[in-house]
């Protein structure tokens, strides 16, 4: 098996460069302020539909944002979410 075929251990090094950087931005506000998070948890869940999402209410914090990002990252690839959207919500 050619190793680009394999699988990898994050949703997040499939992305493309430009992708990357704007997710680990997006990491970095999410860690820097709480209000925010649940902000954007809450906005990732209605995005993707809430059956298809984990239960964040019940995670830690460090836990919410891998699987906040995870979903954001195949949100933005998949067309559900437009970064200008999250952008708008980070600035803010």
């Amino acid at each position: 098996m050619n190793t680009a075929d394999q699988p990898t251990n994050s949703v997040f090094d499939d992305l493309f460069a430009n992708d990357q950087d704007f997710v680990g931005a997006v990491r970095v506000a999410l860690q820097q302020d709480v209000e925010l998070l649940e902000k954007f948890c809450q906005f990732v869940q209605e995005k993707i539909g809430q059956e298809n999402v984990v239960n964040f209410g019940a995670l830690a914090d460090a836990l919410k944002i891998h699987a906040c990002l995870d979903y954001l990252a195949i949100g933005v690839v998949s067309g559900k979410i437009s970064k200008e959207e999250i952008l708008g919500m980070i600035k803010k």
